[in-house]
């Protein structure tokens, strides 16, 4: 599932509350931004771990990307994305 929309519209917050009801469902998720998760695999890939690593998100049964749109804006303006690790 996708939500697609302006800035302030919820897309997070429902986003969240999906993760939220599927832990309560007893099923494990992975939450971060898409900035994080290409910089967690760039990474894995240099040290020759990336099957490894994309064993880790594909065993979520629940992975959220957020801010898609985020980090090319950011780029383009402030520099790189600074990752924050986000495993849940």
């Amino acid at each position: 599932m996708h939500f697609l929309g302006p800035p302030g519209t919820g897309k997070c917050h429902l986003a969240t509350a999906w993760g939220v009801a599927a832990v309560k469902a007893g099923r494990s998720v992975y939450r971060g931004t898409l900035a994080e998760l290409i910089d967690a695999l760039a990474r894995a890939e240099r040290k020759g771990r990336l099957r490894e690593e994309i064993r880790f998100y594909a065993r979520a049964s629940l992975r959220i990307a957020d801010e898609i749109g985020y980090p090319a804006t950011q780029a383009a303006r402030f520099g790189p994305a600074v990752p924050r690790t986000a495993r849940a």
